[in-house]
């Protein structure tokens, strides 16, 4: 169980690849204007600065599945955090992101890697961005570079739905927004030479400027190797509270990240 948590965590941050480092929030967001809807709010972080929550998740891997509970945490910009505990509130693993770096902890077997994005992104020889799996999270368009021409962005609009078609570099960014809602439906991303991403979400909650998604459908379209997973979050909490980083101790060993995680993925 713990194997298929760990799998299921680096799989999303797998497909959540992107060429650049951070979400370009000095970009020319005009093009985003349409002569029915201007979008551009969608561009930006609501404005909570954090929140957590109960989590529930359900994975397939190929032909293997499982389903847990934990707790969901979030600090904008600074910290991502998935803690699985399915009995009795127990953790058995924990995954925390920051910009720079990656924890995946070991509870049952004492164990853990620590280590940067680059070794991860070395390892899946794809881009790993913490920022992109934010706006993701939180129901957010995310713009990958700060020189987007109109040209690299197609909308089609209607009273009710639009779609933006994004091009970058190699990929293809699909945003699917109710414009009734104000706020995204789902999201396809695709990359040359890499598997699809398919994110759907349901069940928004909150003022559009404060909205979450309390239910999101991931896919990851791999003819090998498919991905599904369902992820809800209830009991929402907005406090602000100080979320400092893991620590861990002297009983804890820490282990290679690369012969860890290839023996997880199966590489």
């Amino acid at each position: 169980m713990i194997k298929r948590f760990i799998c299921c965590c680096i799989c999303i941050l797998f497909v959540t690849a992107c060429k650049t480092s951070r979400q370009a929030e000095n970009a020319d967001l005009r093009i985003f204007k349409t002569h029915k809807k201007d979008l551009k709010e969608l561009l930006v972080l609501p404005n909570y600065n954090q929140f957590s929550a109960k989590m529930k998740i359900a994975v397939q891997i190929g032909d293997k599945d499982f389903s847990g509970r934990g707790t969901f945490k979030i600090i904008k910009n600074k910290q991502i955090q998935f803690s699985f505990a399915p009995i009795l509130g127990i953790e058995l693993a924990r995954l925390e992101l920051t910009p720079d770096s990656l924890l995946l902890v070991d509870r049952i077997h004492k164990r853990y890697v620590n280590d940067s994005f680059v070794t991860l992104s070395d390892l899946l020889r794809t881009k790993v961005d913490f920022y992109q799996l934010q706006a993701l999270l939180l129901n957010t368009i995310y713009v990958p570079t700060t020189s987007l021409r109109p040209r690299d962005l197609q909308k089609q609009v209607s009273s009710t739905d639009s779609l933006l078609l994004l091009s970058y570099a190699d990929s293809n960014y699909r945003f699917y927004v109710d414009n009734l809602a104000f706020s995204l439906k789902k999201v396809a991303i695709q990359s040359n030479g890499s598997a699809a991403l398919l994110w759907k979400y349901a069940d928004i909650q909150g003022k559009r400027n404060e909205r979450v998604s309390t239910e999101m459908s991931i896919s990851i379209l791999h003819e090998k190797r498919p991905f599904f997973c369902q992820l809800s979050f209830s009991r929402l909490n907005f406090k602000q509270r100080e979320y400092n980083s893991t620590h861990l101790s002297s009983s804890y060993e820490q282990i290679k990240s690369v012969g860890f995680l290839r023996k997880m993925l199966g590489l």
